[in-house]
């Protein structure tokens, strides 16, 4: 189970070398390192059996496509709760493990519009 993931994107690349020319020390390269496998953690969607996502607004155009960028890389997931998302439409999503999906208080209006 992923502890803290991340839906927002972070800073872009440009932002992220801008910060890292400010930052001339080694021990900052060090610690960016550090961060990259933090994050990598953080993100380790494909090995994720469970999910919980409720109440972060992943229907708000800012977030939809980071959104399907993590839906695609959730292979194993098995429990997906996606409650009170805004979520419209996820039917081009494909969730081949799923066995639990709690999609309560969101914007459906068909069973069609639901993962495979």
């Amino acid at each position: 189970q992923l502890r803290c993931p991340r839906v927002r994107e972070g800073p872009s690349t440009e932002e992220l070398l801008f910060r890292q020319e400010e930052c001339t020390r080694p021990a900052g390269k060090r610690v960016l390192e550090k961060n990259k496998w933090e994050t990598w953690l953080q993100e380790n969607w494909e090995d994720c059996t469970n999910l919980n996502l409720s109440f972060q607004d992943l229907g708000d155009p800012y977030q939809v496509a980071n959104f399907n960028r993590i839906l695609r890389r959730l292979i194993r997931v098995e429990t997906l709760w996606l409650v009170d998302n805004s979520l419209v439409d996820l039917s081009a999503t494909k969730l081949p493990r799923c066995r639990v999906l709690n999609m309560n208080k969101n914007h459906l209006t068909s069973f069609k519009q639901l993962p495979k």
